[in-house]
C-alpha cells in the first residue's frame, strides 16, 4: 500500500494518528503525532500554520512530513515513501481504527 503526503497531512490535520515507519537506520519507528493547530501548544506552532490548519505560506513539497509528537512534544519529520501503516487514534477508545490510503 502506497501512502500519499495528501493523505496523510489530512488525517493529521483533523487529528492524531500513530504513524509507523521506517527511520533513515533502518529501524522501525511509532509515533503519535498530528499537524492539527488545535492540538499543538501555540508556542510550538509554525508560522506557516493558521489556527485552522491552513498554509499561510507556501511550504516546499518533498518526500517528507513534518509533524508534531504528542507524546515528545517536539516537531518531527518522516519520509512518506518509509510508512507503513496510519492509524488514527480516538480519544476514549483503546483500539485505534485502521485508515488506508492510496
Amino acid at each position: 500500500m502506497a501512502f500519499t503526503r495528501q493523505g496523510i497531512a489530512q488525517i493529521l490535520s483533523m487529528g492524531t494518528a500513530r504513524v509507523t515507519f521506517t527511520k533513515l537506520n533502518g529501524s522501525e519507528r511509532i509515533m503519535n503525532c498530528t499537524i492539527a493547530p488545535h492540538l499543538i501548544p501555540e508556542e510550538k506552532r509554525p508560522s506557516y500554520l493558521g489556527q485552522s490548519g491552513e498554509m499561510l505560506t507556501e511550504v516546499p513539497v518533498s518526500d517528507q512530513l513534518r509533524v508534531f509528537d504528542t507524546d515528545l512534544e517536539e516537531w518531527r519529520s518522516f519520509r512518506v515513501s518509509t510508512v507503513k501503516e496510519v492509524s488514527v487514534t480516538q480519544e476514549n477508545d483503546s483500539a485505534p481504527s485502521q485508515i488506508l490510503l492510496g
